[in-house]
């Protein structure tokens, strides 16, 4: 099976009668302002985690490359220890940008495609006379606007569902990075230690010859940038861990909430595959369509105005 064929065939948990495709909010409300509280000192750590530049660095003299400088190259533990942290901290900073991407017009753009979908259901709906049988083409309007409404509704779910399980993931890995760049041999205050007598042993035999003056100013330069990267990561340590679970509780909650909508839709899909042309006025009814449309105007408002 291909990538879409996973991506569609992925069960949401929706059960197979069908319900209104509405989500209660609350729990989603609750866990956005559980994030918010939360995640100042997580996003700190990672602002300063991805500002570090690791490996070889052109040095440059004259706006001319006279060679390459690696200031971790002779602490070989630590450097795979950084690189470990900010192969970490890059995943998790493509998640929250997917997840503060749907409060600045991501989310609308989905809520665009699957509104006109519902709003063919309601009128389909309302356009069939109470106990008689929906038509062939209206049974067919009907299930064409489901199942478009259903696909785009499982594409946010899927992304919900990946942006909740890297969160999570990555705030379990944080708590093992956290012990790795404060303690031990690899801890950040003795790198940064190390990186300065590095760099000034290194410089040290061109500062001495007037030829190679701008190559140790220059290898000099590339340490104090480090250092300095360096030192900005280890005063976001000590509060990196730092109210982490609450933010993973707040991340979960809301992704549970559009996990939930796309396993209604599934279900509703199933639903209306299954019915007959007389059975299939009773089970739109059942899923409400009027009632869909005042939600996913509320959960675009909430999201939009969530201060993600």
């Amino acid at each position: 099976m291909n990538a879409i064929g996973k991506l569609f065939a992925q069960d949401f948990g929706g059960g197979e009668e069908p319900e209104p495709l509405v989500v209660d909010l609350a729990a989603a409300r609750r866990g956005v302002a559980a994030y918010l509280a939360s995640c100042a000192p997580v996003r700190a750590y990672l602002a300063a985690l991805l500002a570090i530049e690791l490996g070889e660095r052109p040095l440059v003299i004259d706006g001319q490359t006279a060679g390459r400088y690696d200031p971790l190259a002779k602490q070989p533990e630590a450097k795979a220890g950084l690189q470990a942290a900010l192969s970490h901290g890059k995943e998790l900073g493509s998640y929250l940008d997917t997840l503060h991407g749907w409060a600045h017009g991501g989310m609308a753009g989905a809520v665009d495609l699957i509104v006109p979908q519902v709003e063919v259901m309601r009128d389909v709906l309302q356009a069939i006379p109470s106990g008689a049988p929906a038509t062939p083409e209206q049974a067919r309007r009907l299930a064409e606007a489901m199942n478009r409404a259903g696909a785009y509704s499982q594409l946010v779910g899927v992304a919900a569902e990946q942006m909740r399980e890297g969160v999570i993931a990555f705030l379990g890995r944080l708590v093992e990075d956290n012990a790795s760049l404060a303690g031990g041999r690899t801890a950040v205050a003795a790198v940064i230690h190390q990186v300065e007598a590095d760099a000034t042993a290194a410089a040290q035999p061109y500062i001495l010859s007037p030829l190679g003056r701008g190559i140790g100013e220059a290898i000099l330069g590339l340490g104090r940038q480090l250092r300095d990267q360096l030192r900005h990561l280890d005063q976001s340590l000590g509060q990196a861990l730092q109210g982490h679970a609450e933010m993973g509780g707040g991340i979960s909650a809301l992704g549970s909430a559009v996990e939930t909508i796309a396993g209604k839709y599934a279900a509703a899909q199933r639903a209306i595959s299954r019915a007959g042309n007389a059975e299939l006025p009773a089970v739109v009814r059942k899923l409400e369509p009027a009632k869909a449309l005042v939600f996913w105007h509320e959960y675009l408002q909430f999201i939009e105005s969530s201060g993600l």
